[in-house]
């Protein structure tokens, strides 16, 4: 996983992230209560509040992208991190890296762009809003849409992590 993983939760990304999808719920007209539970709501249902969105709401998941993930700050929240680049470096002769997010492949690239890191990747699974119920994490397809994108088979041996207990369970049902 990218977010909350590479970086530490203290960075500010999720809360600003949070703040942004509270201020598009509440741009569908909700009031503050409506659009927290309506949006803790779909998270657990869905994975991600863009699911429920685009599935109950016909909201155009491009729109959400652009005024929500595209629109965080990254570039005063993040600096690059030489640690975690030494930490990937000396895995990769062995084993291939491949980056797996909820998140849009813009957010994706510009938070491994930022912290040093994009280098060491061949690869990033992330959701695709522009398709109609695009998979995200912990949905099998979504790991079986990283295997074939990595040139795994469902017999290669995958270490995942992730900061979510049920991103992680869907891994584990996959095998990895």
């Amino acid at each position: 996983d990218i977010d909350n993983c590479l970086y530490p939760p203290s960075s500010g990304i999720m809360a600003d992230m949070g703040a942004r999808i509270h201020a598009y719920f509440k741009s569908m007209g909700l009031d503050d209560d409506e659009a927290e539970t309506l949006h803790k709501h779909y998270y657990a249902e869905y994975g991600l509040a863009i699911r429920g969105l685009v599935m109950h709401h016909d909201v155009d998941p491009l729109d959400f992208d652009l005024k929500v993930d595209r629109a965080i700050p990254l570039e005063s929240l993040l600096t690059p991190d030489p640690d975690l680049h030494e930490l990937i470096r000396s895995m990769k002769p062995s084993v291939k890296i491949w980056a797996l997010t909820n998140a849009g492949v813009h957010h994706a690239e510009r938070v491994l762009r930022i912290l040093g890191v994009r280098d060491l990747f061949q690869g990033i699974t992330s959701c695709d809003y522009s398709t109609p119920d695009f998979p995200c994490k912990p949905e099998s397809r979504f790991y079986e849409q990283a295997l074939t994108e990595a040139g795994a088979s469902p017999t290669t041996r995958c270490y995942f992590a992730d900061d979510s207990p049920a991103n992680i369970d869907g891994a584990q049902k996959m095998g990895w």
